[in-house]
């Protein structure tokens, strides 16, 4: 993992665009303050974004505070990006139609007794073996 820092002109100093992990880059977003109503999506600062090829970025993933995930490969925000500034810089922003919302994974849920519900992540020992005690019956 390393983290990717750019000059960012509005605020006169280096600022964190993301990390970069196994050619994905990763922006943790707050939608109140990135989110771009005029695009219906997310930017990023030009100057990082002609770097991407360069420290071998194949995909963009965003994390919204909040836990929703999007991504897109670089091609798509290459094809389909547009250039503006907003008042923060020159940025390349992407909408959200362009890109893949990530599902979140499902809770596992078993209805127990009398209208009780238990939920557990999938996968725990103890929740394996209930699971497999009530589907014996």
């Amino acid at each position: 993992m390393s983290k990717f820092l750019t000059f960012d002109p509005a605020k006169n100093k280096n600022a964190l665009v993301g990390d970069i992990i196994n050619g994905v880059l990763i922006k943790q977003v707050n939608p109140r303050i990135h989110f771009m109503r005029i695009v219906d999506g997310y930017g990023i600062q030009y100057s990082a974004f002609i770097q991407l090829p360069i420290k071998g970025v194949k995909k963009i993933k965003i994390i919204e505070e909040g836990g929703s995930k999007w991504e897109a490969s670089f091609k798509v925000w290459q094809k389909n990006g547009r250039i503006g500034d907003y008042g923060n810089g020159k940025q390349v922003f992407l909408s959200l139609k362009f890109m893949h919302k990530i599902p979140e994974k499902p809770q596992e849920t078993q209805q127990i007794g009398i209208g009780g519900i238990m939920q557990k992540m999938a996968g725990s020992k103890e929740w394996e073996e209930l699971r497999d005690k009530l589907h014996s019956k």
